[in-house]
């Protein structure tokens, strides 16, 4: 383990003795506990049996693929839709464990109050840099910038949240079919080159995938700006557009 994951941790169950852990599935004060037992069957559940995302049910052009830990249904919504709209950044430490887990084999101990990644399996190591998509506009909080900075850390990679930007204003996604979101981003994205070496491996990371649409549009600027490599890390995906008639139109919003 790298000193900056133990530092990080041992930051992080500091910082809990202060503010307690919740659970970001039921958003009950966890204490010393690693997880909420009321909400185990319910998270297991909602896990994905395989993460890796057909490229044949979403739109992952220029990617080398994509995966997502959860179902974006039920408990695992509402612990989005809080981190999203109700502030809840605290999740973001718990919730980027389970995806560590859940698309890279990452396991973890308790060791005297403190959760410590374990050795890390190959495939956590195949990247160069870890960053979010980016938010619109000038909105400094980004529920994928603070997923996507908990697991560099956890991974031991170097974390680029500069690196990718929103180049310019596009019309709410919601409501959009699939061609018409992949239209309405194109180069609504751009990258500070000084902040992506040449031919770099990008771990991409966004909260929810909805159609790909904005991570294929991400996807063609980092790989226009020299990347040589993009995988997309998503926390949830929601059904395919075709087996979800009408869910892009819901009210809340997703990235992608």
């Amino acid at each position: 383990m790298n000193r900056a994951v133990l530092l990080r941790a041992v930051g992080g169950a500091a910082l809990g003795l202060i503010y307690p852990p919740r659970c970001p599935f039921c958003d009950e004060v966890l204490g010393q506990r690693k997880a909420c037992p009321a909400c185990a069957a319910a998270e297991r559940a909602l896990r994905r049996p395989a993460p890796r995302l057909a490229g044949s049910d979403w739109m992952l052009a220029g990617l080398a693929g994509g995966a997502a830990a959860y179902r974006y249904e039920g408990a695992v919504r509402a612990a989005v839709l809080r981190l999203k709209f109700g502030g809840r950044a605290c999740y973001a430490p718990a919730l980027a464990r389970r995806m560590a887990n859940a698309l890279f084999g990452c396991t973890f101990s308790r060791r005297g109050g403190i959760i410590l990644p374990e050795a890390l399996p190959p495939a956590a190591l195949e990247y160069d840099l870890v960053l979010p998509v980016p938010p619109g506009g000038a909105r400094a909080y980004n529920p994928p910038g603070l997923l996507a900075r908990e697991l560099a850390g956890l991974l031991g990679l170097p974390f680029a949240p500069k690196a990718l930007y929103k180049a310019r204003a596009t019309l709410p996604q919601e409501g959009l079919g699939r061609e018409a979101r992949l239209t309405n981003l194109i180069g609504a994205f751009a990258v500070r080159p000084e902040h992506l070496p040449e031919n770099s491996r990008v771990l991409l990371v966004d909260d929810v995938v909805t159609t790909g649409a904005t991570l294929t549009a991400c996807a063609a600027a980092l790989r226009k700006a020299g990347a040589g490599e993009v995988f997309a890390a998503c926390l949830a995906a929601t059904p395919p557009p075709e087996q979800a008639p009408g869910h892009a139109g819901e009210s809340e919003q997703t990235n992608a």
